[in-house]
């Protein structure tokens, strides 16, 4: 009985994405009026962001530099481009960065319990001034939030409690529900479940392309500021003290504490190191492994890094005249992949 072979990784195409040009084409614009037009709502222009956006515009990019991915048994290779890494700017790097998180939560530092999902709403009227003042909101100690905490997962469901960690700490752009043809007003398409009947009946909400970026700059976090914090049982001084329980009471003893069970997994650098790899989370998110021949099923190996732009542009000119490109495709859809297993 013939088998077919394993789902094939190919690299996404930025250029092809409404946000990617979006920014090429009005981001000057932007900058330019941000004084006049955004600074009242959305506060000053923020020195890093022009760092962040080049990088993002950088993004993917074969040009910039890749590596070689190859395979050891039949030759089979491909190009993988570099990444920018930028915080909640880039959907591609923001979903990797999720994931590496999601891992972290699930495998490190959530006990096996029950959890629930509590949502805080700053009023409308209070929003300015932690928009303006950021900081402000750690040293909130008043009532006035609006709460939301109707999602639970129960213990027994690791990958609801995953799968919420993600959720959690999603991009804040969607790029399968925005659209932009080039000219004209940005479409997003709202997600549904609004208590507002009004947002339910029209879930399509159109931006002026300018309005549209500043709100998506808007939400490009400050360098070494932490996205997540951790209360309680769950902070580093309470994990940090079971963990040195464990190391004083010997490698195989038994820690009559919370949470020994999952704390003894993945001890070790090098099982977290392989856990947050690049092609670990590209499965995580895509399950597709990346790493995995398609033609022949074995293990493919980085073989290169190429930076040197001389050589970079040498093997891509080489490739285009081959008519092989770089296989410049998105993810494969979970639709697909279920219908090749």
């Amino acid at each position: 009985m013939a088998t077919s072979c394993p789902a094939a990784y190919r690299a996404r195409s930025p250029r092809a994405t409404s946000l990617y040009r979006l920014f090429e084409t009005h981001i000057d614009e932007v900058r330019g009026q941000w004084e006049e037009r955004f600074e009242r709502r959305f506060g000053f222009w923020r020195g890093f962001v022009d760092e962040q956006i080049r990088r993002y515009l950088d993004c993917g990019l074969f040009e910039n530099g890749f590596a070689r991915i190859r395979c050891p048994d039949c030759a089979e290779e491909y190009l993988l481009a570099f990444s920018c890494k930028t915080r909640e700017l880039c959907p591609s790097c923001a979903a990797k960065r999720s994931a590496a998180t999601a891992a972290l939560l699930v495998e490190d530092v959530l006990e096996e319990v029950g959890h629930a999902q509590w949502v805080f709403v700053i009023p409308k009227m209070l929003r300015p001034y932690f928009l303006h003042h950021r900081e402000l909101l750690l040293l909130w100690r008043h009532s006035g939030f609006s709460v939301h905490n109707r999602v639970r997962v129960e213990s027994e469901d690791q990958s609801a409690v995953e799968r919420l960690s993600r959720y959690i700490m999603r991009p804040p752009i969607s790029l399968e529900r925005m659209r932009w043809d080039g000219v004209g007003e940005v479409r997003y398409r709202r997600k549904g479940g609004h208590e507002d009947p009004a947002l339910n009946r029209d879930p399509v909400e159109t931006f002026d392309p300018l309005e549209f970026l500043a709100r998506v700059i808007m939400h490009i976090p400050e360098p070494r500021r932490h996205l997540a914090r951790y209360y309680g049982a769950y902070s580093n001084v309470s994990r940090g003290r079971r963990r040195k329980g464990e190391t004083e009471q010997g490698p195989g003893a038994v820690v009559e504490t919370a949470g020994a069970s999952r704390a003894d997994r993945d001890r070790t650098h090098d099982a977290r190191a392989l856990r947050r790899s690049w092609a670990q989370l590209i499965k995580r998110i895509y399950e597709v492994d990346p790493l995995v021949c398609p033609s022949c099923g074995s293990e493919m190996k980085v073989v290169a890094f190429i930076i040197d732009h001389a050589v970079v542009d040498k093997i891509l000119r080489h490739l285009k005249r081959r008519g092989e490109g770089q296989r410049e495709r998105g993810p494969p859809e979970r639709s697909k992949l279920a219908a090749v297993s």
